[in-house]
Protein backbone atom coordinates (compact mmCIF):
# COMPACT_ATOMS: atom_id res chain seq x y z
CA UNK A 1 0.00 0.00 0.00
CA UNK A 2 2.69 2.64 0.82
CA UNK A 3 4.67 1.86 -2.24
CA UNK A 4 1.54 2.31 -4.54
CA UNK A 5 0.46 5.71 -2.86
CA UNK A 6 4.78 6.87 -3.68
CA UNK A 7 4.12 5.90 -7.06
CA UNK A 8 0.67 7.96 -7.43
CA UNK A 9 2.43 10.92 -5.75
CA UNK A 10 5.77 11.32 -8.04
CA UNK A 11 2.95 11.02 -11.08
CA UNK A 12 1.08 13.80 -9.96
CA UNK A 13 4.00 15.92 -9.09
CA UNK A 14 3.88 19.86 -11.13
CA UNK A 15 6.70 20.13 -13.84
CA UNK A 16 8.64 23.33 -13.55
CA UNK A 17 7.70 25.83 -16.53
CA UNK A 18 10.16 28.73 -17.71
CA UNK A 19 9.50 31.60 -19.99
CA UNK A 20 11.82 33.90 -21.82
CA UNK A 21 10.80 37.94 -22.38
CA UNK A 22 12.65 40.47 -24.02
CA UNK A 23 14.08 43.35 -20.97
CA UNK A 24 12.98 46.64 -21.66
CA UNK A 25 13.81 50.09 -19.97
CA UNK A 26 10.55 52.20 -19.04
CA UNK A 27 9.81 55.43 -17.26
CA UNK A 28 7.70 55.31 -13.95
CA UNK A 29 6.25 58.62 -13.55
CA UNK A 30 7.20 60.29 -9.89
CA UNK A 31 4.68 62.81 -8.67
CA UNK A 32 5.86 64.90 -5.58
CA UNK A 33 3.52 66.95 -3.49
CA UNK A 34 4.81 70.50 -2.13
CA UNK A 35 2.97 73.27 -0.46
CA UNK A 36 3.87 76.66 -1.22
CA UNK A 37 3.25 80.71 -1.87
CA UNK A 38 2.13 83.04 -5.31
CA UNK A 39 3.97 85.55 -5.57
CA UNK A 40 4.89 87.93 -8.20
CA UNK A 41 7.41 87.61 -10.62
CA UNK A 42 8.26 90.76 -10.64
CA UNK A 43 7.22 94.16 -9.43
CA UNK A 44 6.71 97.45 -10.49
CA UNK A 45 6.45 100.27 -8.34
CA UNK A 46 5.16 103.66 -9.43
CA UNK A 47 6.21 106.96 -7.79
CA UNK A 48 5.03 110.87 -8.17
CA UNK A 49 7.95 112.94 -9.11
CA UNK A 50 6.05 115.94 -9.03
CA UNK A 51 5.81 118.61 -5.60
CA UNK A 52 3.00 120.17 -4.88
CA UNK A 53 0.49 119.61 -7.07
CA UNK A 54 -2.37 118.05 -6.05
CA UNK A 55 -4.21 114.23 -7.89
CA UNK A 56 -7.38 115.69 -9.99
CA UNK A 57 -7.62 112.43 -11.71
CA UNK A 58 -7.34 108.31 -11.37
CA UNK A 59 -7.60 106.61 -14.39
CA UNK A 60 -6.63 102.65 -12.83
CA UNK A 61 -8.24 100.11 -10.62
CA UNK A 62 -6.77 97.47 -8.58
CA UNK A 63 -7.11 94.32 -10.61
CA UNK A 64 -6.83 96.43 -13.57
CA UNK A 65 -4.14 95.36 -16.61
CA UNK A 66 -2.49 98.26 -18.12
CA UNK A 67 -0.27 98.37 -21.35
CA UNK A 68 3.27 100.27 -20.97
CA UNK A 69 2.95 103.97 -20.97
CA UNK A 70 -0.69 103.79 -20.07
CA UNK A 71 -2.25 106.65 -18.36
CA UNK A 72 -2.62 106.15 -14.42
CA UNK A 73 -3.29 109.54 -12.71
CA UNK A 74 -3.16 113.31 -13.56
CA UNK A 75 -2.35 115.78 -11.73
CA UNK A 76 -2.97 119.80 -11.65
CA UNK A 77 -1.44 120.82 -14.62
CA UNK A 78 -2.27 124.72 -14.18
CA UNK A 79 0.71 126.25 -11.95
CA UNK A 80 3.41 124.02 -14.49
CA UNK A 81 1.46 125.19 -17.55
CA UNK A 82 1.92 128.85 -15.84
CA UNK A 83 5.40 128.38 -15.19
CA UNK A 84 6.61 127.16 -18.67
CA UNK A 85 4.62 130.32 -20.79
CA UNK A 86 6.84 132.33 -17.89
CA UNK A 87 9.53 130.70 -18.80
CA UNK A 88 9.12 131.14 -22.82
CA UNK A 89 8.40 134.78 -22.14
CA UNK A 90 12.08 135.01 -20.62
CA UNK A 91 13.39 132.97 -23.43
CA UNK A 92 11.86 135.34 -25.78
CA UNK A 93 13.31 138.45 -23.96
CA UNK A 94 16.97 136.25 -23.76
CA UNK A 95 17.04 135.82 -27.70
CA UNK A 96 15.91 139.47 -28.37
CA UNK A 97 18.85 141.18 -26.05
CA UNK A 98 21.27 138.24 -27.27
CA UNK A 99 20.67 139.70 -31.04
CA UNK A 100 20.81 143.32 -29.98
CA UNK A 101 24.32 142.61 -27.53
CA UNK A 102 25.90 140.58 -31.27
CA UNK A 103 24.81 143.95 -33.38
CA UNK A 104 26.40 145.94 -31.27
CA UNK A 105 29.65 143.77 -30.93
CA UNK A 106 29.75 143.90 -34.45
CA UNK A 107 29.57 147.90 -34.86
CA UNK A 108 31.73 148.47 -32.14
CA UNK A 109 34.29 145.98 -34.33
CA UNK A 110 33.91 148.14 -36.86
CA UNK A 111 34.51 151.17 -35.07
CA UNK A 112 37.51 149.87 -33.34
CA UNK A 113 39.25 149.03 -36.66
CA UNK A 114 38.08 152.95 -37.74
CA UNK A 115 39.70 153.78 -34.63
CA UNK A 116 36.88 155.82 -33.07
CA UNK A 117 36.78 154.01 -30.00
CA UNK A 118 39.05 152.73 -27.83
CA UNK A 119 40.25 148.45 -27.39
CA UNK A 120 38.51 148.99 -23.41
CA UNK A 121 34.95 149.55 -24.99
CA UNK A 122 35.24 146.55 -27.44
CA UNK A 123 36.00 144.46 -24.50
CA UNK A 124 32.93 146.19 -22.60
CA UNK A 125 30.77 145.11 -26.10
CA UNK A 126 32.19 141.38 -26.23
CA UNK A 127 31.45 140.88 -22.43
CA UNK A 128 28.30 142.18 -22.75
CA UNK A 129 27.87 139.76 -25.68
CA UNK A 130 29.29 137.06 -23.86
CA UNK A 131 26.86 137.86 -20.78
CA UNK A 132 24.16 138.02 -23.38
CA UNK A 133 24.57 134.63 -24.39
CA UNK A 134 24.90 132.95 -21.16
CA UNK A 135 21.75 134.41 -20.71
CA UNK A 136 19.64 132.79 -23.61
CA UNK A 137 21.07 129.84 -22.51
CA UNK A 138 20.03 129.57 -18.91
CA UNK A 139 16.42 131.06 -20.12
CA UNK A 140 16.69 127.91 -22.59
CA UNK A 141 17.56 125.29 -19.58
CA UNK A 142 14.59 126.89 -17.43
CA UNK A 143 12.16 126.32 -20.31
CA UNK A 144 13.10 122.87 -20.59
CA UNK A 145 12.78 122.36 -16.79
CA UNK A 146 9.33 123.33 -17.50
CA UNK A 147 8.50 121.30 -20.14
CA UNK A 148 9.86 118.38 -18.03
CA UNK A 149 8.02 119.38 -15.41
CA UNK A 150 4.47 119.55 -16.76
CA UNK A 151 5.44 116.33 -18.67
CA UNK A 152 5.22 114.94 -15.21
CA UNK A 153 2.02 116.05 -14.09
CA UNK A 154 1.02 112.68 -16.10
CA UNK A 155 1.93 109.64 -14.31
CA UNK A 156 2.22 106.40 -16.56
CA UNK A 157 2.79 102.51 -16.52
CA UNK A 158 6.78 101.83 -16.87
CA UNK A 159 6.25 98.56 -18.23
CA UNK A 160 2.88 96.45 -18.69
CA UNK A 161 1.30 94.48 -16.02
CA UNK A 162 -1.62 94.40 -13.43
CA UNK A 163 -2.22 96.77 -10.83
CA UNK A 164 -2.48 95.17 -7.54
CA UNK A 165 -1.91 98.72 -5.49
CA UNK A 166 -3.59 101.93 -5.53
CA UNK A 167 -2.51 104.44 -2.85
CA UNK A 168 -2.94 107.77 -4.82
CA UNK A 169 -6.06 109.62 -3.99
CA UNK A 170 -7.43 112.37 -5.20
CA UNK A 171 -7.26 115.58 -4.34
CA UNK A 172 -3.98 114.10 -2.72
CA UNK A 173 -0.59 115.89 -2.83
CA UNK A 174 2.01 113.54 -2.60
CA UNK A 175 6.07 113.96 -2.08
CA UNK A 176 8.10 113.39 -4.79
CA UNK A 177 9.42 109.76 -4.69
CA UNK A 178 5.94 108.55 -2.57
CA UNK A 179 4.71 105.33 -4.25
CA UNK A 180 1.32 105.79 -5.97
CA UNK A 181 0.75 102.85 -7.58
CA UNK A 182 2.44 99.25 -7.68
CA UNK A 183 2.65 96.94 -10.29
CA UNK A 184 3.29 92.97 -11.33
CA UNK A 185 5.56 93.17 -14.30
CA UNK A 186 3.40 91.37 -17.34
CA UNK A 187 0.93 90.04 -14.49
CA UNK A 188 2.89 87.14 -14.08
CA UNK A 189 3.02 85.24 -10.63
CA UNK A 190 5.35 82.23 -9.88
CA UNK A 191 4.49 79.51 -7.74
CA UNK A 192 7.72 79.23 -4.91
CA UNK A 193 7.33 75.57 -3.51
CA UNK A 194 8.98 74.26 -0.59
CA UNK A 195 10.64 70.48 -1.15
CA UNK A 196 13.10 68.55 0.87
CA UNK A 197 16.79 68.02 0.01
CA UNK A 198 15.65 64.56 -0.99
CA UNK A 199 13.28 65.59 -3.69
CA UNK A 200 14.98 68.55 -4.81
CA UNK A 201 17.02 66.45 -7.39
CA UNK A 202 14.19 64.59 -8.45
CA UNK A 203 12.77 67.93 -10.38
CA UNK A 204 13.46 68.75 -13.74
CA UNK A 205 13.34 71.60 -16.17
CA UNK A 206 10.07 71.21 -18.13
CA UNK A 207 8.47 68.90 -15.37
CA UNK A 208 4.93 69.59 -15.75
CA UNK A 209 3.42 71.17 -12.33
CA UNK A 210 -0.33 71.51 -11.25
CA UNK A 211 -1.32 73.73 -8.82
CA UNK A 212 -4.11 73.66 -6.41
CA UNK A 213 -5.44 77.44 -5.99
CA UNK A 214 -7.23 78.60 -2.96
CA UNK A 215 -10.69 78.28 -5.01
CA UNK A 216 -10.11 74.80 -5.59
CA UNK A 217 -9.16 75.79 -9.07
CA UNK A 218 -6.05 74.35 -10.37
CA UNK A 219 -3.54 75.62 -13.50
Amino acid sequence: VLLACAAAWSAEKAVLSVQTAIVSKTEVPVRLEAQGNLAAWREASVSAQTQGLAIVELLAEVGERVARGALLARFDARIPTAELGQARAQLLEAEVAENEAQRQLERTVKLREQGFISEAQLTQARSNQAAAQARLAAARALVQLHEVRLAQIELRAPESGVVVARMASLGSVPQPGSELFRLVAQGRVEWRAEVTAQELPRIRPGALARIQLPDATSV
